[in-house]
């Protein structure tokens, strides 16, 4: 037994010993790679174990020149009420385009949304609740609809999601060192309450390190944004995507087409109408690609934002290559409120 004891003790002093120099080599940030989004160096996000990251509630600040105020629960918006009696309510998810990045809060496409409603239907109140987050993928806004935005009561939900989803891994909060980098979204956060191997990286410096070094073989050490983004499936630029192999997605195309039936079933479920928006940005051109395909094969019903915010003069609808200046939300929110009367979305 003595033996037996000797024998397990040498490698567990190791073990120790190994954990303690890893510890401490990682907490100088020797071992780390992480990729810092500028609202997370802006101060503005904090972890989250269900969403990933979330914004800091009740925060009033500047950030990148404009004004950023949020609620209670961390939304760029007003302070949120009970649903009044024939309210009706529209909840409005997205990435930073819905946040309204680079714009003020009276100049984002859901608040200008409300006001458009409000004049052209004055029986009924209407309220436009802003829950775009910047850098969200389309199945971490999933996961917030039906974890908190179902408490807010929507009788409608916008959607509007798409480059997001292409962008390497490593486009995620600072914590997401190596060991995220081999998982997309959708993977990272269904593992992290039961997978017993990521609560050993959670746990381990030393797992950590070695689940690092398997990672940056496999993607090649891919983890910073590209000058030149090229994802011809979105129709932004030609030729082999940024990347190539390497490069694990945030969502591949089989998981967006599911975050988006799940997106699907679950309003239907809900009595909830849903209108997806095809996103736009400054450089893509007009094309079909798995959320077009999806929404006619589901018969879901589809807003093309390259209409309003590409068509006529598009250099003045945009502030940057992926981001509407405030005359870009204007166009939107003026072609949502005419989609959503005409197709008798809201209620008159």
């Amino acid at each position: 037994m003595k033996r037996i004891a000797l024998s397990l003790l040498v490698p567990a002093v190791l073990l120790i010993l190994m954990e303690t120099g890893f510890r401490a080599a990682e907490n100088s940030g020797a071992l780390h790679d992480p990729f810092a989004l500028p609202g997370e160096s802006g101060g503005l996000y904090e972890p989250d174990e269900t969403l990933m990251w979330v914004m800091k509630a009740n925060m009033s600040t500047r950030f990148q020149g404009v004004r950023l105020k949020t609620n209670d629960l961390g939304l760029r918006d007003r302070p949120i009420l009970p649903k009044a009696t024939n309210e009706f309510r529209i909840l409005s998810l997205g990435e930073s385009t819905t946040f309204g990045a680079g714009v003020e809060p009276e100049e984002t496409y859901s608040f200008l949304l409300e006001e458009k409603l409000r004049e052209a239907v004055g029986a009924h109140p209407v309220r436009v609740i802003n829950a775009g987050m910047s850098a969200y993928s389309s199945y971490q806004s999933l996961v917030f609809l039906k974890t908190k935005g179902i408490e807010l009561k929507p009788d409608l939900v916008l959607f509007y999601h798409e480059v997001n989803d292409y962008l390497p891994s490593s486009l995620r909060t600072a914590d997401n060192v190596r060991s995220g980098l081999g998982r997309s979204d959708r993977e990272v956060m269904s593992m992290k309450r039961r997978d017993f191997a990521a609560g050993l990286v959670r746990r381990s410096a030393l797992c950590r390190f070695i689940a690092n070094r398997i990672t940056a073989h496999r993607i090649g050490g891919a983890s910073a944004l590209p000058a030149h983004l090229v994802v011809p499936e979105i129709g932004l630029g030609d030729g082999e995507p940024t990347g190539g192999g390497n490069v694990v997605r945030r969502l591949s195309t089989a998981e967006r087409a599911e975050t988006l039936g799940e997106l699907a079933d679950f309003c239907e479920e809900k009595g909830i109408d849903l209108v997806v928006i095809h996103p736009a940005y400054r450089d893509t051109v007009r094309h079909e690609c798995a959320l077009t395909r999806f929404c006619s094969d589901r018969k879901v019903s589809m807003l093309e934002a390259w209409d309003s915010l590409r068509g006529g003069t598009p250099p003045a609808a945009f502030l940057d290559a992926f981001h509407p200046s405030g005359e870009g939300h204007r166009r939107l929110a003026g072609a949502i409120a005419d989609y959503l009367i005409s197709e008798g979305l809201v209620k008159q």
